[in-house]
């Protein structure tokens, strides 16, 4: 479902009172609500504290580690009782929704390919067919399901950044422009680096 706004947003959006008013008229006492869109989050309350965030950043595929919690969290709650259902959403109700909806449909195994669970999911939850399309996300629903049929458990890395290399810089009608770095580590700000690029001789020290 699309984000349960309360301010202006809610205008295009599904409103708060709306999404209580329903998930209390049809499911009441037996739904929890997923937060994929985690740095907008809203007092859980609203929904009897029954909501646990995951936060993924709009148009990205989601943290490789947050996909098997994410899918263990709701099989747990579905599996507790058979009324219960669960509300997932982002801020569209589609792209990152759609790939950890998809993540679970290989979970539990619901068709043999990613690529069927994907196309289901277009299915059902648009009128056009174009569910889960940004290549990044659908190649992360491969991922996890390469992870699944293995029986493996990821475990992140830790990486050491030791350089950023540009082979040739941008250029319009033979000037060039200013370059600026910013680097964040889990929504953490860690550097930020700027310098401008007057000639090719300059972008040569760097």
């Amino acid at each position: 479902m699309g984000f349960p706004a309360i301010d202006q947003e809610k205008i295009y959006r599904n409103s708060m009172e709306a999404t209580v008013a329903f998930l209390e008229r049809y499911h009441a006492d037996h739904y929890m609500v997923f937060n994929l869109r985690g740095r907008h989050a809203y007092d859980p309350s609203y929904f009897h504290n029954r909501v646990m965030t995951f936060e993924m950043d709009d148009h990205h595929p989601p943290r490789l580690e947050l996909m098997a919690p994410f899918c263990r969290a709701v099989h747990d709650y579905l599996a507790a009782d058979e009324q219960n259902v669960v509300a997932v959403h982002c801020k569209a109700g589609k792209g990152r929704t759609g790939v950890m909806i998809c993540a679970y449909l290989v979970y539990i195994n619901f068709y043999c390919s990613p690529r069927q669970n994907m196309d289901y999911y277009s299915i059902v939850r648009t009128v056009n067919n174009k569910g889960v399309t940004i290549p990044s996300q659908r190649r992360y629903v491969y991922y996890f399901s390469h992870l699944r049929k293995r029986n493996l458990n990821y475990m992140p890395l830790r990486c050491e950044l030791i350089g950023v290399y540009f082979e040739r810089p941008p250029r319009l009608n033979g000037l060039y422009f200013e370059f600026s770095f910013v680097f964040c580590f889990n929504y953490i700000f860690i550097f930020f680096f700027s310098f401008f690029l007057s000639h090719m001789e300059l972008f040569h020290k760097f």
